[in-house]
């Protein structure tokens, strides 16, 4: 198949408004691809083409696919042509149209389509449905068993603004849902549900712990909800826990204390009340706290709460911090461990089981670095004596 190239280029102007200017820079080039043997082609079946050489119009490498054919068994009677995209910077919009030439070069009226527009990415191709083949054999363009195909392409490059130019001039606030939650619970704003807890009333939004809790969502909208459900008594609770609970159901946050004892006592509480409303996450978070928090004082208290309420982790944690023999007598002197003893007495039988699994394994941790050093006396005496 033969090739030719011709280009032009040029420059104008988009239609705009009086008070904006928009250049637009359109690139024009056009291809030919010659067809020999066309009889033959034209049994190579549905959807199989003929692709000609690459030409380049503005900075994108186009092809010409000829579908003798068609593409499609609803158009077997028409030639089919594409324009294929096969290099180029990104995505470009091309206007183009195809006809045909005769060996003079004029180009036949009849056959030649209005532009067709397409943006175009890496490897697209945009087909047209050309002319019936019968129109082209009763058509003077055939000769030779040959005829010529005339594509005019137009690249459009518009002016591009730098996508983060403009995006970095805005600034987005960081999101400050909890503490427009916080503050509408501290003034009272909004709220709908009142709790009676230790003799204090304490006020809240139904919608944000229904949300939190499954205990609640029953409690206040379930078929089991309270009676009076715009004043519920809350008992067994202290109010600066129900107040602490609320504040993390608010903001997923606690808000730690500066002593250490009062911080556990605060903790454990806390995870007593995780568990009644069912929120793991805080019941998690405290058990967290408690076992970073462990000492010889509270250890033998915070074991007694792991126990009841099945915080395992919590438990081992326990465990392993009393499982030392010094750390264990120390613990035993404690009012603590009295109230592990009446509390849980089976525990005793674990805390032994955990205490001599570590003695023996000290145990065994120093037979075996005597055994080592012994050796070692062993092999200097044999060498020594070699030597001589």
């Amino acid at each position: 198949m033969g090739n030719g190239l011709s280009s032009e280029s040029s420059t104008f102007s988009l239609p705009t408004t009086p008070t904006t200017i928009q250049t637009t820079e359109a690139v024009t080039g056009s291809h030919q691809m010659k067809i020999t043997n066309y009889s033959q082609t034209e049994r190579m079946g549905v959807g199989w083409h003929i692709t000609s050489a690459p030409f380049s119009v503005g900075s994108c490498t186009w092809a010409i696919e000829y579908y003798p054919c068609g593409t499609e068994k609803v158009h077997e009677s028409y030639i089919s042509l594409g324009l294929s995209l096969c290099h180029g910077p990104g995505i470009i919009h091309a206007l183009f149209h195809f006809t045909l030439l005769d060996w003079q070069g004029t180009i036949w009226e009849d056959a030649k389509l209005k532009f067709s527009s397409k943006v175009f990415s890496l490897g697209d191709v945009c087909i047209v449905h050309f002319l019936e083949r019968k129109s082209l054999e009763e058509s003077g363009y055939l000769k030779a068993d040959s005829f010529i195909i005339h594509c005019t392409v137009t690249t459009m490059k518009y002016p591009c603004v730098p996508k983060n130019n403009i995006a970095q001039s805005i600034t987005i606030p960081p999101c400050n849902l909890c503490e427009q939650l916080c503050r509408s619970l501290a003034s009272g704003l909004g709220t709908d549900v009142t709790f009676r807890v230790d003799g204090k009333r304490i006020h809240a939004h139904k919608c944000v712990l229904a949300a939190s809790s499954p205990v609640f969502k029953a409690m206040l909208f379930g078929p089991m909800k309270e009676k009076d459900k715009n004043l519920i008594q809350i008992k067994e609770i202290k109010a600066p826990i129900f107040k602490a609970m609320l504040n993390f159901i608010y903001t997923g946050k606690l808000s730690d204390t500066s002593l250490h004892g009062a911080s556990c006592w605060m903790h454990q509480h806390l995870l007593v009340a995780a568990d009644r409303f069912a929120l793991e996450r805080l019941r998690s978070t405290c058990e967290f706290l408690l076992c970073r928090d462990l000492d010889v004082d509270n250890v033998s208290t915070t074991l007694v709460l792991a126990e009841q309420y099945n915080c395992r982790q919590l438990k081992a944690a326990c465990l392993k911090y009393i499982a030392s023999h010094k750390i264990l007598m120390l613990v035993m002197a404690t009012d603590g461990f009295q109230h592990l003893i009446s509390s849980c007495p089976w525990m005793l039988g674990e805390i032994n089981a955990r205490t001599s699994a570590a003695t023996t394994s000290a145990i065994s941790g120093r037979v075996i670095t005597v055994l080592m050093l012994s050796l070692c006396v062993v092999w200097i005496v044999v060498m020594y004596f070699t030597l001589l």
